[in-house]
């Protein structure tokens, strides 16, 4: 806030050449950052069209075009299908937000598609209203938010996605949450919820791979797995003790890997020893 972008600049200190253009290649990176009073700016890294790679600043949508204001780092970059007889998809980012006051999961969606020989340009903006509870302590409250890949919610109105909330100081609760009736119903449903002095050592989680495959939560003593596949296969948790003083500040799972961000005290050594795995089946 207060800081003014000029309207284009480069973070290497000029404009971007002409010839550089920022598109969705493997060679280029693109990325939307809101700006609390500025509104949305694209930050584009052009690497290997030119002779120099560059990170260029611009701005995208005016701060009084923007629906409310996310309070989350939380979000959800998705894919959004479009009707026929239009032709290709849209880009949509879903956020905690407050819009009006109230606390909101917002969407705003964007992009070019064709329509016969005509390129359609589309942008609008949908919010739809959550409790209260989950804009507590300014979005601070909400741990985790990511899609979920297994729903079978409309995406093309919405879509399912996967929700963590730290409720109080003793109860951290998971939850499935459907966005429907073209982005402006919000419906959060419980489904896991940790308790006690476990929930109040939750340092971060990741629900990104869906809860058949398992969600992760990392406290000050162990890394947690809790899986809960189809039948015929039981639910697990699954506990790997943290070496004393290592903390887990953020945790990203893909495939077979889990990358753990851990803080300084785990620094000196090559890797962390996840030891101790204790498998509770229910």
């Amino acid at each position: 806030p207060g800081f003014v972008y000029p309207r284009v600049c480069s973070l290497d200190g000029e404009p971007a050449p002409h010839s550089c253009m920022c598109g969705d290649t493997v060679f280029n990176f693109h990325a939307t950052v809101e700006v609390e009073g500025e509104g949305l700016y694209g930050v584009c890294n052009v690497q290997r069209s030119c002779e120099t790679d560059w990170m260029t600043v611009y701005p995208t949508v005016p701060a009084e075009q923007v629906l409310g204001v996310t309070i989350s780092p939380h979000t959800v970059s998705m894919s959004v299908p479009v009707l026929l007889p239009e032709q290709g998809s849209l880009s949509g980012i879903v956020s905690l937000a407050l819009v009006a006051g109230e606390c909101s999961l917002r969407s705003w969606i964007s992009g070019t598609v064709l329509h016969q020989a005509d390129s359609i340009t589309h942008e609008w903006w949908k919010s739809a209203t959550l409790p209260s509870e989950w804009c507590h302590d300014g979005g601070a409250s909400l741990l985790a938010l990511s899609l979920d890949q297994q729903s079978t919610t409309d995406r093309a109105n919405g879509g399912g996605f996967h929700a963590v909330l730290r409720r109080n100081s003793t109860a951290v609760v998971f939850y499935e949450l459907a966005l429907s009736q073209n982005f402006s119903l919000a419906t959060p449903t419980e489904i896991l919820c940790v308790t006690g002095e476990e929930a109040a050592g939750i340092t971060t989680v990741d629900v990104s791979q869906g809860l058949e495959v398992g969600f992760w939560y990392m406290t000050t003593l162990e890394a947690v797995l809790v899986t809960r596949p189809p039948a015929p296969y039981q639910a697990k948790v699954q506990r790997f003790a943290l070496p004393r003083g290592v903390v887990v500040h953020r945790v990203e799972v893909g495939g077979n890997t889990c990358l753990l961000y851990t803080s300084d005290a785990a620094d000196e050594e090559d890797s962390v020893d996840l030891g101790g795995c204790q498998i509770i089946e229910k």
